[in-house]
């Protein structure tokens, strides 16, 4: 070998033992009670939390309970003015109807006409009711439609000009101002509800 000495050294294995464990310095009473009184808020807030969150679903679903409460009046309150107001249009209408019949009788003489054609072809005597103002004319009628039929006109003041019912042993027909108008009006109520309920 050389001059020089080598000196070699014997490797030796790390040492793994871990070195005795560090304590922890034991806290003092007021960094206990710090520690803890954050903890504790910690845990306050978290529940705090839940409690406002389940409180304020509860408000809401009371609110919306309310509000469909108030809601239900007015929906009453629409049926009741649909009504009055398709009464109060009914009531118009048959003042219109009554000036129009006082003023144009062609249209008696069309409605005793429509009338008495669905009567044509039955059989017994026909009974012919109207308002007074209405006789002379549907009595000229009759006579060229019923010809060989054995029928009679009942004066009634109850009835509107304009309207008559047709009787007969086996049929009846309500050709008055009156059912034509209730008839209108129970289709208007019908498509009002219809409405309301869409």
């Amino acid at each position: 070998m050389s001059d020089q000495a080598q000196t070699i050294e014997r490797w030796e294995a790390p040492f793994f033992e871990q070195p005795s464990a560090v304590r922890p310095k034991p806290l003092d009473t007021t960094e206990l009670e710090a520690l803890a009184q954050s903890r504790g808020f910690q845990a306050g807030k978290w529940e705090g939390l839940e409690s406002g969150r389940a409180e304020a679903e509860q408000i809401v679903s009371h609110m919306a309970d309310l509000l469909d409460e108030m809601s239900k009046p007015y929906r009453s309150l629409d049926h009741l003015v649909t009504q009055e107001l398709a009464n109060l249009s009914m009531l118009i209408a048959k003042q219109i109807i009554r000036r129009e019949l006082s003023i144009n009788s062609d249209l008696v003489v069309d409605m005793a006409r429509e009338a008495l054609s669905t009567m044509s072809t039955l059989e017994g005597e026909i009974e012919i009711s109207l308002h007074p103002s209405d006789v002379e004319m549907v009595h000229q009628l009759a006579e060229g439609n019923l010809k060989g039929k054995s029928w009679k006109l009942v004066p009634d003041p109850d009835f509107l000009p304009g309207g008559c019912r047709i009787k007969t042993p086996v049929s009846y027909v309500d050709a008055t101002i009156e059912k034509q108008m209730e008839m209108a009006l129970g289709g208007l109520m019908d498509s009002c509800e219809h409405d309301l309920e869409v």
